[in-house]
């Protein structure tokens, strides 16, 4: 069995952290490769990269990929080039949400001056990998005070009522909080 998730996190722009901290586990995997369109590591991009692949594979012969990581952002403002991937130009849909002036469950994007939003997806058949993630995802959601606004908010009676806008903060008491409990007891 293997496990998918992508959060989509709205933030005010600023340069990316260092790459190692995205899952550090997975980079010190025995064989890796990095997707082929990756731009983080152009010369004088500032740490305004836009999109990074991690695939780690079961072996040296590469015939089935374990875990993979991927990472791509969207900047409003301050793109050091246009980027011409569909995975990072979708999200340009939350620029027009701002634009239109549109709310998050009681954020409005609009209030975000230089808007970016990243997508940060995870699969992998490992629970261990999978927390690692989870963790991945609150340290950044800390490090850009940014938001997670693709959480969708369910009840016994209803499958889908609304998306839940959670930060940092609220992603943890969501998420995270009950695992670290357990751990520590």
């Amino acid at each position: 069995m293997k496990w998918y998730t992508e959060y989509i996190i709205l933030y005010e722009d600023k340069p990316m952290p260092e790459v190692e901290c995205f899952c550090p586990t997975l980079w010190k995997q025995e064989h890796i490769e990095f997707g082929k369109d990756n731009d983080y590591y152009y010369v004088n991009i500032n740490d305004r990269w836009t999109n990074l692949e991690l695939l780690c594979f079961d072996g040296p012969t590469r015939t089935q990929v374990k875990h993979a990581l991927s990472i791509y952002t969207y900047r409003e403002k301050h793109r050091p080039y246009d980027v011409n991937l569909w995975r990072v130009n979708e999200l340009q849909r939350f620029v027009n949400f701002k634009n239109d002036n549109f709310t998050f469950d009681g954020l409005r994007v609009s209030q975000i001056e230089a808007l970016a939003v990243t997508s940060l997806s995870v699969l992998t058949s490992e629970l261990s990998v999978y927390e690692e993630y989870m963790n991945t995802t609150h340290q950044f959601l800390k490090y850009t005070g940014g938001y997670v606004v693709n959480t969708p908010q369910t009840s016994i009676n209803s499958p889908f009522s609304r998306w839940d806008v959670l930060d940092a903060t609220q992603f943890k008491k969501m998420f995270l909080e009950d695992e670290q409990e357990k751990n520590e007891g």
